[in-house]
């Protein structure tokens, strides 16, 4: 689903402790926005309760601030327990 946001650091609570998790932030329309791709996000690889996600020329989410955005989650050997944007 679309969502809207003010935060700019989005966090999660997952386990790849065995695996890893990337983000993909995507358009409205589906679309995969330029410097938050699969290949842009640093891979998560641990069993953290509060874990950062980092794009390698983006540190934040500040880019598409206000925008009707989704997130697509790869997870490879991961359990994601939630996430947040603050």
């Amino acid at each position: 689903k679309p969502l809207t946001f003010a935060g700019q650091q989005l966090h999660v609570n997952a386990n790849s402790q065995h695996g890893e998790l990337r983000v993909e932030v995507l358009d409205h329309s589906g679309e995969p926005i330029s410097g938050f791709t699969t290949n842009d996000c640093l891979p998560i690889r641990a069993d953290q309760t509060d874990t950062r996600v980092y794009w390698k020329d983006n540190a934040s989410l500040q880019k598409v601030v206000g925008q009707s955005i989704r997130l697509k989650f790869y997870l490879n050997k991961t359990a994601l327990y939630s996430f947040w944007i603050e």
